[in-house]
Parts: C-alpha cells; sequence; structure tokens
C-alpha cells in the first residue's frame, strides 16, 4: 500500500476537519469514490488542494460569532439567583441582622435555607439605606425583578411591600436610580412571605451591578428573596451619543425618553436608550400602541433650512472593544406624507480612540420612497471596517427623521489597534527625530571637514555659514536666500 506524503496527509486532514466543521451546517461536502484517481496525480493533488481551501473558508466564516440584532422577546431568561449560577460571593448587602443565618446569600428566590432570607440589620423607611446589592460581572440587559418574602419554613412573618432600583455598569461614575415611563420609583413588592412577585420593567436596565432598597412609608422590619430576570447584553454597545430629539406639536415627544446618561448642550452622551432597547416603532407613529404614549417607540429630528443644507443627525456609538462591522441596522419611519422619510444619505466613520474618525467613510444613499409608507429596515453594509467607535451622519431627504432602534453585524476585531492619537503623536515625535538626525549629521560633516575646504573644525555656527558658501562666516551673506533655505531643513 502506497503511503500518503506529508503534503497529501495535511490536505486530507483540512478535508476531514472541514467535513466535521460543516457537519451541522450544510450537507454539501464533497464525496471522494473509491475509483478516483491516483493521488499522486497533479490533477487530481490540485483538486484537493481546491476543495480544502473553499471548505476550511466557508467554515471559518460559518462558525464565526457574530453580533445580531438585540430581541427583547427572547430576553427573559433567570439570571441565576435561584438556581445559584450567581455565586455567594456576588451578593451582598448594607447589613444584615445576622450574616450567618439571614445573610445575603440567602436571598435566593424560592430558596429556604437556614434564616430564609436577607434580613437588614434596622428597620427599613423611606430613607433607604438599607439594600441588596448583586453583582452580574458583566452588562447585561434587565427585564424583571421577582421577589418574595421570609418563608422560613413557615416561622417567617417578614416581607418587602415595596423597593427601588438602583443600578450601575462600567462608565458610569454614579449609581442611577431607575424610574418607569412615568417618572415613578417605587415598585410594588409582597403581601405575604411565600407569594412571587413579578415587576416588568419599562424601560428596561443596562447593568451589570444592581442595587433592591427596600421601601417602607413607615418603619418596619422587612426580608426579601429576589430573582433577576433578563439576557447578557452581547451587542457591546458601551454608550452613544445623539442629538436631543424634539416636541412634534402638542401630543408627540420625540426625545429619547428612556436614555439614562448625562445632558451636554444640545445632545445626550455616555449612556443608552431606546434605540438599542430591541422595541420597534410601529408604521404610523401617532399610535398609542403599548400606553406610553404616542410616538414613544420613536426618536425625531427636524430640520427647518432652506434646502435641508442644515447640519445632519450625527450618532456616536462606543463599544466595550475595537470590533470588526460587517453592516448597521437601522429601523426608520416612511410616514412621507406626514412629512418624514427616510435619510437619504449616510455617512459612518470608524476610529480606535474615539478623538480623531481618520479615513475615508462608508458612503450610502437611499432612493426616496414615496409610495409604501411602512417602517422598514435599512441595511448599510461596513465592509469588515474596524473601530472602537463608530459614527453615523444622517442627512435629510424632507423635514423629518425618525429613528426607532439601531443594531450592528459585528465580532471582536483581533490583533493590536493603535489610538490615532498615539499614531499623531508618534508621527511628530518622528519629524522631531528626523530633525534633529539632520541636525547632528550636518554638525559632523562640517566638523570633519579640513579648515580652508570650505568647512571649519570651529563648530556649528562655522559651518552653517560654509554650507552656504561663504568659507569665511561672512555674516552678510547669512540673510541669503540659501542660507535661509538650509536653515529650513534643520528645523
Amino acid at each position: 500500500m502506497k503511503h500518503l506524503s506529508s503534503s497529501e496527509a495535511i490536505i486530507i486532514n483540512i478535508i476531514m476537519f472541514s467535513r466535521q466543521c460543516l457537519s451541522n451546517t450544510t450537507r454539501f461536502i464533497p464525496t471522494f469514490a473509491a475509483s478516483r484517481p491516483p493521488i499522486h496525480t497533479l490533477r487530481w493533488r490540485w483538486e484537493l488542494s481546491l476543495w480544502a481551501m473553499v471548505i476550511t473558508s466557508g467554515c471559518l466564516m460559518l462558525n464565526a460569532p457574530t453580533t445580531t440584532a438585540f430581541d427583547i422577546v427572547t430576553c427573559n431568561v433567570p439570571l441565576g439567583m435561584e438556581s445559584l449560577v450567581i455565586t455567594d460571593a456576588q451578593i451582598t448587602a448594607s447589613s444584615a441582622h445576622d450574616m450567618g443565618f439571614v445573610g445575603p446569600q440567602h436571598a435566593r428566590l424560592k430558596n429556604d435555607n437556614n434564616g430564609g432570607a436577607w434580613c437588614p440589620k434596622h428597620m427599613v423607611s423611606n430613607a433607604l439605606k438599607e439594600y441588596l446589592q448583586v453583582d452580574l460581572l458583566q452588562t447585561h440587559v434587565i427585564t424583571a425583578i421577582r421577589t418574595q418574602g421570609r418563608f422560613g419554613k413557615g416561622q417567617g412573618q417578614e416581607y418587602t411591600e415595596a423597593y427601588v432600583l438602583e443600578y450601575w455598569r462600567p462608565g458610569f461614575d454614579k449609581w442611577q436610580r431607575w424610574k418607569n415611563i412615568q417618572g415613578k420609583e417605587i415598585l410594588p413588592g409582597n403581601i405575604n412571605t411565600y407569594s412571587e412577585v413579578e415587576n416588568a420593567l419599562q424601560p428596561i436596565i443596562f447593568a451589570s451591578k444592581i442595587r433592591i432598597y427596600p421601601y417602607g412609608q413607615y418603619d418596619r422590619t422587612v426580608c426579601l428573596r429576589i430573582e433577576i430576570v433578563g439576557c447578557p447584553w452581547d451587542e457591546g454597545i458601551v454608550s452613544y451619543s445623539i442629538p436631543k430629539g424634539v416636541q412634534r406639536g402638542m401630543e408627540l415627544d420625540l426625545s429619547d425618553k428612556t436614555y439614562d446618561g448625562n445632558e451636554q448642550g444640545d445632545r445626550y452622551v455616555d449612556g443608552l436608550g431606546q434605540l438599542v432597547d430591541g422595541q420597534k416603532g410601529k408604521d404610523n407613529f401617532r399610535t398609542d400602541i403599548h400606553g406610553f404614549g404616542k410616538g414613544y417607540e420613536w426618536i425625531g429630528w427636524r430640520n427647518d433650512t432652506p434646502g435641508l443644507l442644515g447640519n445632519p443627525v450625527e450618532i456616536v456609538f462606543e463599544f466595550d472593544t475595537v470590533r470588526n462591522f460587517s453592516a448597521i441596522v437601522l429601523h426608520t419611519n416612511n410616514m412621507f406624507t406626514k412629512d418624514v422619510q427616510v435619510f437619504v444619505h449616510a455617512k459612518v466613520f470608524f476610529s480606535i480612540g474615539g478623538r480623531y474618525f481618520s479615513g475615508e467613510p462608508v458612503q450610502f444613499s437611499y432612493m426616496p420612497d414615496t409610495i409604501m409608507d411602512h417602517a422598514r429596515d435599512v441595511t448599510i453594509k461596513l465592509h469588515h471596517r474596524v473601530g472602537k467607535y463608530l459614527k453615523i451622519n444622517l442627512f435629510f431627504a424632507v423635514k423629518w427623521i425618525m429613528l426607532s432602534e439601531i443594531s450592528f453585524i459585528s465580532v471582536p476585531a483581533l490583533g493590536n489597534f493603535t489610538d490615532e492619537q498615539d499614531q499623531r503623536r508618534n508621527s511628530a515625535s518622528q519629524a522631531q527625530d528626523t530633525r534633529d538626525d539632520i541636525r547632528s549629521n550636518e554638525f559632523q560633516r562640517n566638523k570633519n571637514k579640513p579648515i580652508g575646504a570650505g568647512g571649519s573644525a570651529g563648530g556649528l555656527g562655522e559651518g552653517l555659514a560654509s554650507a552656504a558658501g561663504d568659507s569665511g562666516g561672512n555674516s552678510k551673506y547669512k540673510n541669503g536666500p540659501q542660507y535661509r533655505l538650509f536653515l529650513r531643513r534643520l528645523m
């Protein structure tokens, strides 16, 4: 039996790897019959190599971890208080009546170990001093909170009638108080020690840490068990910055009503909100489907400048790491009968450090649609451009642009990337080094020339004059054009 060469063995191994890799995604695998030509023939080796490259490349593309649009409908998974996926070390509290018996590690929904719940040391009131804290270790989307009181094997009598939420994530300089759409902070709790109460959160929370403050109108002893419901925030978006939305008439508030960042002039900065909450607006932005108010799902900007020549809508996204972008998807309104249309043009810029957006932008144009007025997803291909910051400029087709959701198709980029600011600093440093080298070389060249040979051993001052053609160091010549040109070379 003929032994395969090393190259032939490698090709066979690659094909076997490709077969395994693609087994869960496609059945299109080339099968080589027993009657195949001898493997040592040149044609057969070439075909094997070609199949290996094609299949392996396809396999790597199919199995690359790609980030797709966030779906709020599927974001309803218990995050691990009851199941112990969240460890005891991740659960802390302001105090406990008895750390071993009713400490924070016992604040797990449906668990009845030891004292059967977390019970703070002091009675609670509306002062909000006692809290239970859970560290989720990375940013999650939190869509609901479930609570119970202390059953304590039938002996417990304490429960929490109401509570307030605060949350934190990387990028925050302080804890953020959660409020509902109407601006209310207090969530209803339990009415006994055993029933489970779930509060769905609207708006949802983007957080890596959460605190629950038991609340009471009067001083009372409370105990608490909880579960946190949601999902990991895999999109990698740390924050986005947008112009403030505007009011349209008396009824429509088209601002980002759930944004949790800061105001900076006419922009919102350092926060997240409705553009990434997974809730898409309907075709008619005037309807109030969920009872949150007309136009709740939409953010809108108006351009009143002649010829729509005003500034475009500029949105900047910051990600947790440098990413490789395949596409951006924008859910836009196109109710053209109400002077709202999809943007006519877009420019997308990329940056590593966030200060300089260098390089040519990805440009996209959209043909105005004055026939179909339904809202739609507009996809802009980004051709695998990389960046940690992405800026998009949207240009008006008519008076109004309205967006409901923006999502990205991307993966973390592999490799070392340099901040554009560092690149500029390095370029300036290299330019200075070059000028220093010129000065040093010129000095050495003139220093080594013999006296009387157009140079002087006396030093750089005389060497400058010699290089300009005046061996005697004539000061009158030093003001000439050749001398000034020589000096510019040294600068």
